[in-house]
């Protein structure tokens, strides 16, 4: 079954390739501004450095070694099952879900970051945005979003996580980390990137709101970086 919505299949059918879909207007120059308050230059300035840099952040994600969160997810998951890895990046989950045996496709906003995958990758990507899924009803087993949603304003949080639901199939699997604390952090190298923060019970109680049954939650410091993960499923 192709997973793709029938209004869109015929822009979004993904191949063995990036597939170009709604790539994201180029940002405008920041200048000196590198830590604004409003959140869509957040997202921009964020995005725009993912853009310029995406050939560093593939290197150093390519060598991080760290695999227990995908570990813990894929025991979960049934054989040969079908994962969207939202916000796959420079592909290395992809790479790893393949590996166990399952049917993995990439998406990503950034153009350049889906470049760097096919480079490394032979699975299917797309460009889009996380926030407006193109898939039908159901289309996924699973849902891996690593590092991922957390650069989105705590505002379009929820409508993300329906989103989500709504292509997982009944029982199917969704699992999301983020960074632990309060407010918005902002980190300047290679360039500047906006990370909303959450506590444990935040996370807990988004999930549940959108229809997600939690199964497993855990913290974990990464890189003197506190953690926080979830695996939930989703409900009827």
């Amino acid at each position: 079954m192709n997973p793709l919505s029938s209004n869109s299949a015929r822009l979004h059918t993904p191949i063995n390739a990036v597939t170009l879909v709604s790539q994201a207007p180029a940002a405008a120059n920041p200048m000196s501004k590198t830590t604004p308050s409003p959140e869509h230059d957040a997202i921009r300035l964020t995005l725009q450095t993912y853009r310029r840099h995406a050939a560093h952040f593939a290197e150093r994600y390519w060598r991080t070694r760290s695999n227990e969160a995908l570990e813990r997810f894929m025991e979960r998951l049934p054989q040969g099952a079908h994962v969207l890895d939202l916000g796959c990046g420079p592909g290395r989950d992809l790479a790893l879900l393949r590996r166990a045996g399952h049917s993995a496709l990439g998406l990503d906003r950034v153009m350049s970051m889906l470049r760097e995958a096919q480079a490394r990758t032979e699975e299917p990507l797309l460009q889009a945005d996380s926030r407006r899924l193109p898939f039908q009803q159901a289309a996924f087993d699973a849902v891996w979003a690593n590092a991922s949603l957390l650069h989105l304003p705590r505002d379009e949080m929820p409508p993300a996580l329906q989103g989500i639901r709504r292509v997982l199939r009944t029982a199917g699997l969704f699992y999301l980390s983020l960074k632990a604390g309060d407010g918005i952090r902002w980190l300047d190298a290679p360039g500047p990137r906006a990370f909303t923060l959450y506590r444990m019970d935040d996370l807990l109680g988004l999930l549940q709101a959108s229809g997600m049954r939690v199964l497993q939650a855990w913290e974990q410091v990464f890189q003197d970086v506190p953690w926080i993960h979830a695996i939930a499923a989703r409900g009827h």
